[in-house]
């Protein structure tokens, strides 16, 4: 059938006195974007509450120079590459990066997959998190319950700040930290290089995470993690936080 009306069309563009090439155009208007390639391209970034096209959007806590590296050669790109990877294999039943990485990490074969999927998942949940400076605030954002549970676990908001901004100083290597919610318990995580928590034990939730790749702050702040973190502060979206605490209980 498809060879049939690819034929159709030539004939017709013939008759119009275009012969030859068919144009991009003009396949994907008749036949949709990709047909005639076969190739699909299901994973892109999501929306986020900052304008990506301005590159001062996180401005202070990424230079243009950085967010431009972290965002759009980092990340962005690494679309591209799991696009192409995930061609005529299994992984393009599923249009969600939690479940590919969860089904490529049971699969040695299938660990550059693994890799690619599990560094935009974790990339993700960084920048699903940020907003631009001080545009959220902790004292509204956070309900009561919210509150109670960084009591319990931190003996506060600002216990748990502390906790955080030690373990990222003490972090070695390439990795993330993570505030996680597990078995309705909070508690700070490390993972390194690509490695993500929700493959690691199901009953983990991701609440928010710290990206301490080396590229990711190096610009900007030399060695100085601690500067690097009480300015994340200020860029975390809390009401996400928030919902995010809700969705976990």
């Amino acid at each position: 059938f498809f060879l049939f009306e690819l034929g159709m069309l030539t004939r017709s563009l013939t008759r119009l006195g275009r012969p030859g090439i068919i144009s991009k155009s003009a396949t994907n208007q008749i036949f949709g974007p990709g047909l005639i390639t076969q190739k699909r391209h299901l994973f892109h970034p999501q929306k986020n509450r900052f304008s990506s096209e301005s590159l001062d959007c996180l401005y202070p806590f990424m230079s243009e120079k950085s967010f431009e590296k972290h965002f759009h050669q980092v990340y962005l790109e690494g679309f591209k590459k799991l696009n192409s990877l995930v061609q005529d294999t299994i992984y393009l039943d599923h249009d969600q990066l939690h479940k590919v990485v969860a089904m490529s990490s049971g699969h040695l074969g299938d660990i550059e997959i693994f890799n690619a999927a599990a560094h935009l998942r974790n990339h993700q949940i960084f920048f699903d998190t940020l907003t631009p400076w001080d545009y959220s605030n902790a004292d509204e954002a956070l309900s009561r319950n919210t509150r109670k549970e960084f009591y319990t676990q931190f003996g506060g908001l600002e216990g748990m700040k502390d906790q955080f901004v030690q373990k990222a100083k003490n972090f070695k290597g390439s990795g993330w930290l993570w505030l996680i919610n597990r078995d309705s318990h909070l508690e700070i995580m490390e993972t390194y290089n690509n490695a993500t928590p929700e493959v690691l034990d199901e009953r983990i939730i991701p609440i928010f995470n710290l990206d301490l790749w080396e590229h990711s702050y190096v610009d900007d702040y030399g060695n100085d993690v601690e500067a690097y973190v009480d300015a994340f502060w200020h860029v975390l979206n809390w009401e996400k936080v928030e919902e995010r605490c809700v969705f976990a209980r």
